[in-house]
C-alpha cells in the first residue's frame, strides 16, 4: 500500500478510536495506579525505569506500578505490581484508567481524563538532531501523532531550557507544563562512587567475557533509516590510538540504536542486547558516537567523548541539527584519520572547559536530583 495512502487511513482510524475512548469512562481514574512503557513498549529502560524504581524505593506500597511491553515474556522479573502486554484490551484499560502514565516516545493518542497526569519524559537530552515535527524525514502519521501527543500530555521533562524552547514547544508542539528537572536516567551518571563504577565494570565484563581491567571504548551510533556511513569506524585503529594513549589494553563495545539492527562494524563486542544504555556510559571510558544523544548525557561524566561523522555533510541536510556541529564542544571526526589525531592530542583541561560552556550555552537543568523532582511532583499529584 502507498505510504500517503496508508497514514491518512491510520490517521482517520486513531481519531475514531479517540472517539470511541469516551464510551469506556464509566471506569473511574484510580489513585495511585502508574502505568509506564519505555520506547512503546519494548523494553525496561530510559527515564521511565528510573521513575518506577525511584518511586518503589521512596513511596514503598504507596504505588501500583504497571508495566506495558510487547513481549511481556521478557520482563517478568522487573519489580511492578503488574505487567501487561502493550497495545491489548488490558493496556487500554489501565491507559484510561491511571492516575499518571509515563513514556518516552511523544506518542500519546488516548485521550487524557480528568484526574490523569501524562507525563513525556522524551529518550534525549541536550539538543542535537531534529526530531518530530522539526525532522523533514517525519511522516505525516508522524507528525499527526506528534500533534495529539502535545494536546494530551500535560507534564514534559526536560534537561535544558534550550530543549524547553526548541523541541518541546516547538517540535512537540506543546504548550503545558515544564518540570526542568533534567533526565531521570542521568542522575546515577553524577555518581561519583568507585565501588558502585567497578560493580557495573565487573557485571557488563562477566556478561560480554572481557576484563573489566581493560579500558572500555563505546561506539555507540544514532539511527540512519537504513542508510549506510560512508567510512565504517576503523577499530584496530581506535584500539591502538587509545593503547598508545594510556598504555593499557583495549576492548570496544558496540551498541547499536534500539530502531536499528545491531553494529556492522567487526571486531567489536556487540551490546546491542544490553538492556541498560546508562550502565554502558557509566562503565565506558571513552564514548564515539556520531549524533545520538547519549553524548549529552555522557557529558557529566567528564570522560572523553568524540564524534565519527563520516555522513556529516548529509545528516545536516536530513534530517538536520538544532544548533552547528561544532558548537557542541565535541571533537567531531569526519574521517578515521581525523578521529585518530583527536585521540592521540586529547586534552583533559581544554575537554572539560569545552563542555562547561556547552551545559552553559543550552542553560542545563541536570544536576543528579531528576528523580526526587519528578517523583515528588507525581505524589503531590496523587494527594490531590
Amino acid at each position: 500500500m502507498n505510504k500517503s495512502i496508508y497514514d491518512k487511513l491510520k490517521i482517520i482510524s486513531i481519531k475514531m478510536l479517540r472517539c470511541g475512548t469516551h464510551l469506556f469512562y464509566f471506569f473511574p481514574v484510580k489513585k495511585g495506579r502508574v502505568l509506564l512503557s519505555s520506547y512503546l513498549g519494548e523494553s525496561y529502560s530510559c527515564n521511565p525505569k528510573y521513575i518506577s524504581e525511584y518511586l518503589q524505593k521512596k513511596y514503598p506500597d504507596k504505588f501500583e506500578i504497571v508495566w506495558a511491553f510487547k513481549d511481556v515474556n521478557k520482563f517478568k522479573d522487573i519489580s511492578a505490581s503488574k505487567i501487561i502486554k502493550y497495545k491489548s484490551i488490558s493496556w487500554f484499560y489501565y491507559t484510561i484508567t491511571a492516575n499518571i502514565i509515563v513514556g518516552n516516545n511523544a506518542a500519546m493518542w488516548i485521550p487524557r481524563r480528568k484526574g490523569q497526569l501524562i507525563i513525556d519524559t522524551w529518550h534525549g537530552g541536550g539538543c542535537y538532531k531534529k526530531v518530530a515535527a522539526d525532522n523533514s524525514e517525519s511522516s505525516e502519521l508522524a507528525k499527526f501523532r506528534t500533534e495529539i501527543s502535545g494536546k494530551e500530555v500535560n507534564l514534559y521533562l526536560s534537561s535544558s531550557k534550550y530543549f524547553s524552547d526548541n523541541v518541546v514547544r516547538k517540535s512537540f508542539m506543546y504548550d503545558g507544563k515544564i518540570l526542568s528537572s533534567g533526565m531521570p536516567r542521568n542522575d546515577v551518571l553524577f555518581l561519583k562512587d568507585r565501588n558502585f563504577i567497578n560493580r557495573i565494570r565487573t557485571e557488563i565484563a562477566l556478561k560480554y567475557n572481557f576484563s573489566s581491567e581493560d579500558v572500555i571504548v563505546l561506539f555507540a551510533p544514532t539511527w540512519r533509516k537504513g542508510r549506510l556511513r560512508s567510512e565504517q569506524l576503523d577499530i584496530a585503529m581506535v584500539k591502538r590510538a587509545v593503547s598508545n594513549k594510556v598504555g593499557k589494553k583495549v576492548v570496544v563495545l558496540g551498541r547499536g540504536h534500539h530502531t536499528e539492527s545491531g553494529i556492522l562494524e567487526k571486531n567489536v563486542i556487540d551490546v546491542s542486547d544490553f538492556p541498560d544504555m546508562q550502565k554502558l556510559l557509566i562503565a565506558s571510558d571513552i564514548l564515539i558516537t556520531d549524533y545520538s544523544s547519549s553524548m549529552w548525557d555522557y557529558s557529566f561524566t567528564e570522560k572523553p567523548c568524540f564524534l565519527f561523522t563520516p555522513d556529516l555533510e548529509i545528516y545536516e541536510k536530513t534530517p538536520g541539527f538544532d544548533r552547528d556541529i561544532h558548537s557542541w564542544g565535541f571533537p567531531v571526526c569526519e574521517t578515521n584519520n581525523q578521529l585518530e589525531s583527536e585521540i592521540c592530542h586529547f586534552d583533559r583541561e581544554d575537554y572539560l572547559k569545552r563542555m562547561e560552556a556547552h551545559h552553559a550555552s543550552l542553560g542545563n537543568y541536570e544536576n543528579g536530583t531528576a528523580c526526587k523532582q519528578v517523583c515528588d511532583y507525581i505524589n503531590k499529584f496523587a494527594n490531590c
